[in-house]
């Protein structure tokens, strides 16, 4: 089967164009060779305690004073879940199982544009790129903007998420929603299966990035963020067995939830809905790879004794 070309792509019909276009990589033939799942139904935590193991891995976004949770058995086959919040805030939940990013959306930028997101079948630096299926732009999941068309250099509001398994997350949120196992999708029948093989312990990529080292496993996971002008990764395993609050540097503190931890600029003594956002700092999770290809400046810290 011939392999599909970046020119084959609907995307390219613009000059707003913000990335060298050779760095764009097809993965898959065509948008949405990976369906998203849109406006999918959520359940309470009886019933996901019924569908799901307790030690299930699950990524959680926090809006306000909700709480939504999808298994990444099941992001690893859809990728995107484009919803709505209770007050019709358009949001999304976004996971890329070659990088292990996960994201949290507002689907509403800053321009008033609501978004609906779908796996465009291209990738930067072996990472989702996702595209927007009313403007055809493209948005790095990685950089959270727009990086081809319309939307270009525009930003997708952030949320904060956390990972961590059903039994933690229901016990510290009663009330969350989890993504319902009955998707109606085809592709239901492999969530149980790893689709990835042995990807995740091998240290062997299947797409090319543009910088890498070997100062960390390339597939280590790690946090990153923006400190004083400089981007930050902090390796994940440096949390282990971490509990409470925890100050990294002066400005830089860890609130462990579920032991993953969640950055602020001031000490949080604990969980509060809705979260002070305008203390939150924006991080990222994901392979060591993906922080080196981007920021090739990073700096790799210690900061925790």
């Amino acid at each position: 089967m011939q392999r599909a070309k970046r020119e084959d792509f609907p995307y390219f019909s613009t000059d707003k164009i913000g990335v060298p276009l050779e760095e764009l990589v097809p993965g898959c033939p065509k948008p949405d060779c990976i369906p998203s799942l849109d406006n999918p139904k959520w359940i309470g935590a009886e019933q996901a305690e019924r569908e799901y193991l307790p030690s299930d891995q699950f990524i959680a976004i926090i809006y306000q004073k909700e709480v939504y949770a999808a298994p990444l058995k099941i992001l690893n086959l859809h990728e995107i879940i484009n919803f709505s919040a209770e007050d019709n805030t358009p949001l999304a939940i976004t996971f890329c199982p070659l990088c292990q990013t996960e994201t949290g959306y507002i689907r509403k930028l800053h321009t008033g544009d609501i978004v609906e997101l779908g796996v465009s079948g291209l990738l930067w630096n072996s990472a989702l790129v996702l595209y927007d299926r009313k403007t055809l732009s493209l948005f790095s999941q990685v950089l959270s903007k727009g990086i081809v068309g319309k939307h270009l250099d525009m930003p997708i509001p952030k949320l904060p998420v956390i990972q961590s398994s059903l039994s933690n997350l229901v016990s510290t949120f009663p009330d969350i929603k989890i993504l319902d196992r009955n998707t109606g999708s085809d592709r239901a029948k492999y969530y149980d299966r790893e689709v990835y093989g042995n990807y995740l312990a091998s240290d062997k990529l299947m797409f090319p990035v543009k910088h890498q080292d070997t100062k960390l496993h390339p597939k280590e996971l790690v946090h990153s963020f923006n400190h004083n002008g400089q981007r930050i990764i902090v390796p994940h395993s440096r949390f282990k067995n971490k509990s409470g609050c925890i100050k990294l540097a002066d400005g830089i503190y860890a609130l462990m939830l579920n032991d993953f931890p969640l950055f602020f600029s001031e000490p949080m003594t604990g969980l509060h809905l809705p979260l002070p956002l305008d203390k939150w700092i924006e991080s990222d999770f994901s392979f060591y790879f993906v922080c080196r290809a981007y920021c090739p400046s990073a700096i790799i810290v210690d900061w925790l004794s």
